[in-house]
């Protein structure tokens, strides 16, 4: 199943897809992105920056389908876009060569997974594991 969001000027409509990604899963319905029939040539990629963490996440190049009524990129989210949750700044990059030709941004809300079941795993800090070792030599 698929997706619809289209772009007007730079803007994401992300109405029918605000709510589609759930925290640590790692198949999504494909998002195809409908933007303006002049913006051919491009390399397309998404990244996505979540608002209240500091990462941010690009897919690998995506190539367009080029049409008379428009160009759309059609992208399918993988897990490096599911490791966290909450509020995330979506945008759609066309370049040519390494300059940004078009970009179009939106908003959407990664659902969290309470369940616990679908997360990575924590690594422990280096205090931690070397607390976990002093205990470990004083039993």
């Amino acid at each position: 199943m698929s997706y619809l969001a289209t772009v007007t000027n730079s803007v994401i409509d992300t109405t029918n897809i605000k709510n589609l990604i759930v925290q640590g899963e790692t198949s999504h319905p494909t998002i195809v992105f409908s933007l303006s029939p002049t913006l051919t040539g491009l390399s397309w990629k998404v990244r996505m920056t979540y608002l209240s963490f500091n990462l941010v996440v690009e897919s690998s190049a995506i190539t367009p389908t080029e049409g008379a009524q428009a160009v759309t990129v059609t992208w399918t989210p993988d897990a490096s876009f599911t490791t966290l949750y909450g509020a995330a700044q979506i945008s759609v990059v066309g370049t040519s060569g390494s300059t940004t030709v078009a970009r179009a941004i939106g908003y959407i809300n990664i659902a969290r997974d309470w369940s616990g079941e679908s997360q990575g795993t924590v690594s422990l800090d280096l205090f931690e594991q070397l607390m976990a070792q002093a205990e470990l030599a004083v039993s």
